[in-house]
């Protein structure tokens, strides 16, 4: 089977379109790092609204997390945040509550990173077909307006 020129050209527009859409996609996907990061983030946010609720001062949850956290990886500040949960300290039970539900929230988020995942890849084939099909749909659709635009050769 051969292909015209045009058609040639859909496809290179087409595996170039889709190497762009992959490198986006791969640089984009979600990672566990991130999750953990986020679970952090988000407990230290509501440990310094706690915090600053109390003592009246103004902490925001980054400060927190340089104070407590600075020396730790996320999987161990999570560890330090689930023990927090569990069998909190004097000072840490006007919080431990609120980390509780953080901590519930993000263990369900981390067990659906399957799931994320695979949604993930399958949106950027969505966006690298849709695109390229329609590429192909407007050419097509081109040609065949331009092709009735032509004298029929006697």
């Amino acid at each position: 089977m051969r292909i015209g020129g045009w058609s040639r050209l859909w496809v290179v527009i087409t595996v170039l379109y889709g190497v762009v859409v992959a490198f986006v996609a791969y640089d984009e996907r979600p990672t566990l790092e991130q999750l953990q990061y986020n679970w952090v983030r988000d407990a230290s946010d509501i440990m310094a609204e706690a915090i600053s609720r109390t003592e009246k001062v103004e902490l925001s949850g980054l400060k927190l997390r340089e104070m407590v956290f600075a020396e730790k990886t996320d999987a161990e500040a999570i560890t330090t945040l689930e023990e927090i949960a569990t069998s909190p300290t004097e000072n840490q039970r006007l919080f431990s509550s609120k980390v509780a539900k953080v901590n519930e929230k993000h263990r369900q988020i981390v067990s659906q990173l399957g799931a994320v995942r695979g949604m993930h890849v399958l949106l950027s084939l969505a966006w690298w077909l849709g695109p390229s099909l329609m590429l192909l749909a407007l050419g097509w659709s081109a040609g065949w307006v331009f092709r009735g635009f032509r004298g029929k050769s006697v």
